[in-house]
């Protein structure tokens, strides 16, 4: 009897261990601790350099409000909704377009797709549950099938996000509109055969028909990705056949419950919760925004990996930038070189130089020419460097 408790009691303890070891492994960002203490976050915490790059503005590249970017060794990518164009990254200046919005041979939907760093193809949305493959050079692929797509409202089955796993892998979460999405994540290769679905656990009867895009992120640092969904405080690791935690978000009271899926916006913006954050990571940090429903005020985090430790800050018009004593900046992408990359919209640069006169005189020559911006140009892109 006592061998047996002995046993029992030792067996115990080696769990416990091993559940204490793996919880210590997982990183956990206490995000539920700190977001009511704000702390100061200035550039020069996490960023080395910076440089800005103003892109050509002629009739044939013009860029609308609000693009995407994205940065590659050879190229900048700027896309809005039915555009996408590419720049030289050291000169700004436009070098083509990708692809084209329509209705013909080779013509996409919206540029609501991925950009696969690995091989340098950008899938585009397509108009029957498809993906348009295009290359960098602006020759169309060919098409990739979505097995299993529904787009109506009687039996939906649509994904919502993609993004790459690597050269032959595609993932994608799947919007559940009506409660009995069976499916969570689904991987498939460039041919359209399906390789791995992860199921949805959370299927819900007898709820409102709903439409919730945005509720999951996809990120990737070196040669893994990752996703997050929205009710859920872990971030996962995705392989070709399976997932595993990768870190904590820890939200504490702010965290959706999944049902908040269906709920009207004034009960969401009652409860506080959290819109879906998207992560930027190096080798040494993580940086997200999120935004609280109903608050017009948006934050940002910064995780050192180093120190392990987590700062939040209120963030309005950008993050303080100490590096160089120009504006306040944002980002908006990250690329596996470490350097992020955002937007200096016209009429925010020219506001700058009519408030700040005398520190506009202690700038640099390079930030100084700046001030012959007019309103109608396209925006500079600004290039941030993560420190190791």
């Amino acid at each position: 009897m006592k061998y047996k408790s002995f046993i029992s009691i030792a067996a115990y303890l080696i769990v416990g261990y091993h559940n204490l070891l793996y919880s210590q492994q997982l990183p956990i960002l206490d995000m539920a601790s700190v977001i009511d203490h704000p702390s100061k976050i200035v550039l020069s915490d996490f960023i080395e350099s910076l440089s800005y790059i103003p892109l050509e503005t002629t009739q044939e590249c013009l860029i609308p409000a609000n693009p995407d970017i994205k940065l590659t060794k050879d190229y900048i990518i700027v896309s809005s909704y039915q555009k996408c164009l590419l720049f030289n990254p050291k000169t700004g200046a436009f070098i083509r377009e990708i692809g084209r919005s329509g209705r013909g041979p080779g013509e996409y939907r919206s540029t609501n797709g991925f950009f696969e760093d690995p091989s340098s193809i950008y899938y585009f949305t397509g108009w029957n549950g498809n993906l348009m493959k295009y290359s960098l050079n602006g020759k169309f692929l060919g098409s990739v099938e979505i097995l299993g797509y529904d787009g109506s409202l009687e039996t939906p089955s649509m994904p919502d996000k993609f993004t790459y796993l690597n050269k032959n892998l595609v993932v994608c979460n799947f919007i559940n509109i009506n409660g009995l999405e069976t499916k969570s994540l689904m991987i498939f290769n460039s041919n359209g055969e399906i390789v791995k679905v992860f199921p949805n656990k959370h299927i819900i009867k007898n709820v409102n028909t709903a439409i919730n895009t945005g509720t999951t992120s996809f990120h990737h640092v070196g040669n893994s990705t990752y996703y997050q969904e929205f009710y859920n405080d872990t971030v996962f690791m995705i392989s070709s056949d399976r997932i595993k935690p990768y870190f904590i978000l820890n939200r504490g009271k702010y965290r959706p419950p999944y049902e908040s899926l269906w709920w009207r916006f004034d009960k969401r913006r009652q409860e506080k919760l959290i819109y879906q954050p998207v992560y930027l990571e190096s080798s040494r940090f993580i940086t997200f925004e999120f935004n609280i429903f109903g608050d017009t005020i948006c934050f940002l985090a910064l995780y050192d990996k180093t120190s392990k430790s987590l700062k939040i800050t209120e963030k309005n018009s950008g993050i303080k930038n100490d590096i160089d004593g120009f504006m306040d900046l944002s980002f908006k992408s990250v690329n596996e070189s470490g350097e992020l990359s955002g937007l200096i919209q016209p009429q925010d640069l020219i506001k700058w130089f009519e408030n700040n006169k005398e520190k506009t005189k202690s700038l640099k020559p390079e930030l100084q020419r700046l001030k012959t911006t007019n309103l109608l140009d396209n925006p500079i892109v600004v290039i941030a460097k993560y420190k190791q």
